[in-house]
């Protein structure tokens, strides 16, 4: 599989990737217990399977794209 860009999100459900619109995007820590502070994690929603796509991402990233998309609720 070739790497994702950053609006790309790879379902599992359906084994396809798509591209989320920006709005649709978000950031979240997930719950994590060998992690303190979680695991940083973009959450995108796909309308087509009705559900959250999550990719994980950076612990240095996670400021500049909180910054770019937004903090979610986890």
């Amino acid at each position: 599989m070739t790497k994702l860009t950053q609006m790309e999100f790879y379902n599992v459900a359906t084994g396809k990737k798509f591209k989320a619109k920006n709005d649709d995007i978000e950031v979240v820590k997930m719950k994590n217990r060998n992690v303190k502070g979680g695991v940083p994690a973009l959450r995108a929603w796909n309308e087509k399977s009705d559900m959250y796509v999550y990719k994980f991402i950076k612990h240095d990233d996670y400021d500049k794209l909180v910054n770019k998309f937004g903090k979610g609720k986890m």
